[in-house]
């Protein structure tokens, strides 16, 4: 992840710093119960239920960042405090000037992705659906990794603040 991040900034010709100097915003202690809630949780009623479903997002993770637009220099930027788009319950603006370095890496990732899923379906060959299988399933086990990521201390491109608002 580190090496396609380094990659983008290149090629967007962006400064990449040595030390990562992003700190995580102050929260009160409802801020910090408030974020670390997780995801949304529908309180059932008490009782015995049938025809019961689960819907897990997890999958997700890296289709919010990129479509987003979450990375460290867009979370709680100071370009546009005022701006719109927001992340619920925190209110943490999001950047609406500039694409972050983590969203653009994510979406270069999965566009790959679903590029061998689809060269896998339509390829008559079966070593070649093979091998398109084994990157798309590579690819995804790096998708998987991008959210853990955005939350490591050592992450260039990543905030805590970003990994609470996915």
């Amino acid at each position: 992840m580190t090496s396609l991040q380094l990659y983008q900034a290149i090629k967007d010709d962006i400064l990449i710093p040595r030390n990562k100097s992003i700190t995580e915003a102050f929260k009160s202690a409802y801020d910090l119960l408030v974020a670390d809630r997780g995801g949304f949780v529908f309180e059932p009623r008490v009782g015995a239920h049938d025809n019961i479903g689960e819907v897990d997002f997890s999958s997700m993770y890296p289709i919010i960042m990129s479509n987003n637009n979450i990375s460290a220099e867009t979370v709680l930027c100071k370009c546009c405090p005022d701006s719109p788009i927001r992340i619920p319950e925190l209110n943490y603006h999001i950047c609406n000037k500039r694409r972050g370095i983590v969203p653009k890496t994510v979406k270069l990732i999965v566009d790959k992705r679903l590029y061998y899923k689809k060269m896998k379906d339509q390829s008559p060959d079966p070593h070649l659906r093979e091998v398109y299988d084994k990157r798309q399933t590579a690819l995804k086990w790096i998708l998987v990794t991008c959210f853990g990521y955005l939350g490591f201390r050592n992450a260039k491109f990543g905030t805590v603040d970003g990994h609470i608002g996915v």
